[in-house]
């Protein structure tokens, strides 16, 4: 795990240690690195972590104010069984790295989502870049590809999933469409990224996105609070064909309901029971007198059908169906 040390002797810097555990004994401390913090003043902008498969990434951003904006991953050789750790390279790439879900290690690959400088006239990156890097060790990184993903809007965020990753762009051009859009970039040659195609996603603004465990499979739960399209929608879509995801159902809810509004967070998909459970806060007599409630909606291989509902004791964490049984966990 990564911890800041305060005291003289490490002058503020960061250590990654390595602790064996064991269900009989006591935990055991087996290395330690440490390695002085950067930027450390700037609380707001602290190092985010990566674990790979047999490497630990420390992210960090340049100060603020710093153009051309670039992040710092330092890397750390996490393959020995022993708990031993190696400190490899430090890599400087382009771009801001603000968030974990734009670093990924997958089938020996670093892949990393920034967002380029934005041009002279926006405030906002339109072309995020997509890199990937052959990992070896003791902590070695040698780049493979890149590929710049076009967006008609500014880039909002970027995540992976298994041999993909996936960019999410503010679309404010196009009239009658999604305000956001979500753009595949296949991965499958990692030396030769290609993006692929887009899904229009429904509303202002994201709830929740569920992959399938196969990844064939994408829910997106969406919310739009503008009053001419008030609403909640549950789509699901095919995500097999990179270059053509297909829209496959989708269920609307919470039609000019002003009284009921989606939790930020509430949604939870259950892959074995084929269901997703939506957590709303209902204001039962329109005075702000809140209960809660979850929606169920079944999902089918190509389909989604909109079930009942149970009151609730507010916003559902986590879920599991064990057999004919709902086990809920509330905030």
């Amino acid at each position: 795990f990564l911890h800041r040390r305060n005291d003289a002797s490490t002058d503020g810097s960061s250590v990654l240690a390595s602790i064996r555990v064991s269900a009989s004994g006591e935990p055991v401390l087996v290395s330690e690195l440490a390695f002085p913090d950067r930027h450390a003043d700037e609380s707001w902008r602290q190092a985010t972590v990566h674990q790979g498969t047999q490497a630990f990434y420390v992210v960090t951003p340049s100060p603020s104010g710093v153009t051309p904006q670039t992040s710092t991953i330092e890397v750390f050789d996490t393959s020995d069984p022993g708990g031993a750790l190696v400190r490899g390279t430090t890599l400087e790439v382009p771009g801001d790295v603000a968030t974990r879900t734009q670093l990924d290690e997958y089938d020996g690959v670093l892949r990393i989502i920034t967002p380029n400088p934005p041009p002279p006239d926006s405030g906002f990156s339109l072309a995020p870049t997509v890199r990937t890097y052959r990992v070896s060790f003791p902590g070695q990184v040698v780049p493979l590809g890149s590929t710049e993903v076009i967006l008609p809007g500014s880039y909002m965020d970027g995540f992976f999933r298994g041999a993909r990753a996936y960019v999410v762009a503010y679309d404010s051009v196009r009239e009658g469409l999604g305000q956001r859009l979500l753009t595949l970039v296949d991965l499958a040659d990692a030396a030769s990224p290609r993006p692929g195609g887009s899904i229009d996603l429904f509303g202002e603004r994201s709830i929740g996105l569920a992959f399938d465990t196969s990844g064939e499979r994408l829910l997106t739960l969406d919310f739009d609070t503008r009053e001419e399209n008030y609403g909640l929608e549950l789509t699901l879509y095919d995500m097999r064909d990179a270059a053509k995801p297909a829209r496959l159902d989708g269920v609307r809810l919470l039609d000019r309901d002003w009284t009921r509004a989606p939790y930020d967070s509430g949604f939870v998909f259950l892959e074995d029971a084929g269901l997703a459970l939506i957590s709303y806060s209902v204001d039962l007599r329109g005075c702000g007198m809140e209960n809660a409630d979850v929606q169920f909606v079944s999902i089918g291989p190509q389909s989604l059908t909109v079930g009942g509902s149970v009151g609730a004791s507010g916003q559902v964490l986590d879920a599991r169906a064990p057999h004919d049984r709902m086990l809920l966990s509330y905030s």
